[in-house]
């Protein structure tokens, strides 16, 4: 028994000896199959990495928008989200692309600063240099709202110093070349609106002037306000949903869940305008990823 053991008989070698090219084929396989999968993985990260460097730089969006209320053409610079990014020395490139597109009127839909970082000479420094192109007005988004009322921040009375139009649940009533235009600010969250939103809203809907709102939550336009009485709406706050999938748009916002709906762009809602801006920085963990920088162009006219 012991000697059949060490001297197994022939057919039993011929078995073994036919299962061999078996074993180096499945072998093979699987060297082929692994290689697939790397060269896969290298070609997935090569256009991640290509994507993530494409957001080096700003890009600008263009957006129509018609009004029997206007009689001539008003154009609106759209800035949110900066969260203290700098493109240029004190934002150089940034204010040189805003003065040759010779706006009316800068938009600013709050979170242009971060929250945990207490020094804003980056905000501050650059509306100082935006309001010598055109008359800036201001909405507060959660960034701004937080230092102002937790960390008794000073961005409040920075801004107002150097001549910007800060809007916190306020209006104001300008003449814009022949055009009257009823500017206002709605500062709080949708969560907070029905206590600290609603009287000043509820003023602003008044009239039947050309209304402009500026609110830095578009959440606003799935709910509260989704057929209020206004006729244009400026937005930030959903970064364009972070990272963007071709075809299908953002993945994720905190307020809207996965593939929200309203990241960016130009969205008529009822009668309500409202364009959301992707925002020019970032204030997430996770990189921006086919979502480059945006700088938002508005031109509102009558024909």
């Amino acid at each position: 028994m012991k000697k059949w053991k060490k001297h197994p008989p022939a057919e039993a070698e011929e078995k073994k000896s036919d299962q061999e090219p078996v074993r180096r084929k499945k072998k093979k396989r699987w060297k082929v199959v692994v290689l697939i999968l790397l060269c896969l993985l290298s070609f997935a990260a090569g256009i991640v990495l290509w994507l993530m460097q494409r957001e080096e730089d700003f890009v600008e969006s263009f957006y129509q928008i018609q009004s029997e209320k206007l009689t001539d053409n008003i154009r609106v610079v759209l800035l949110s989200d900066l969260h203290l990014r700098e493109f240029g020395e004190k934002n150089c490139e940034l204010i040189g692309r805003i003065e040759a597109l010779k706006p009316d009127l800068i938009a600013i839909a709050g979170d242009m600063n971060l929250q945990e970082q207490f020094e804003h000479h980056v905000v501050t420094e650059l509306c100082e240099a935006l309001v010598e192109l055109a008359p800036v007005y201001y909405v507060p988004g959660n960034h701004e709202l937080g230092q102002i009322v937790f960390h008794e921040s000073t961005i409040e009375e920075n801004l107002v110093n150097a001549g910007v139009h800060l809007l916190v649940n306020q209006q104001e009533t300008i003449e814009l070349k022949g055009n009257t235009i009823k500017i206002g600010g709605l500062a709080n969250p949708p969560m907070q609106y029905e206590k600290y939103g609603t009287d000043f809203f509820e003023a602003f809907e008044q009239g039947e002037e050309f209304k402009l709102l500026l609110v830095h939550y578009p959440e606003y336009f799935s709910g509260a306000l989704q057929d209020a009485d206004i006729d244009v709406a400026l937005c930030g706050h959903a970064h364009g949903g972070q990272v963007r999938i071709p075809g299908i748009g953002g993945l994720y916002t905190m307020d809207q869940g996965w593939f929200p709906e309203l990241t960016e762009g130009l969205h008529k809602i009822h009668d309500i305008s409202v364009v959301i801006s992707r925002g020019l920085g970032d204030s997430s963990k996770v990189p921006r990823i086919n979502n480059p920088p945006e700088l938002v162009i508005v031109d509102m006219n009558w024909y």
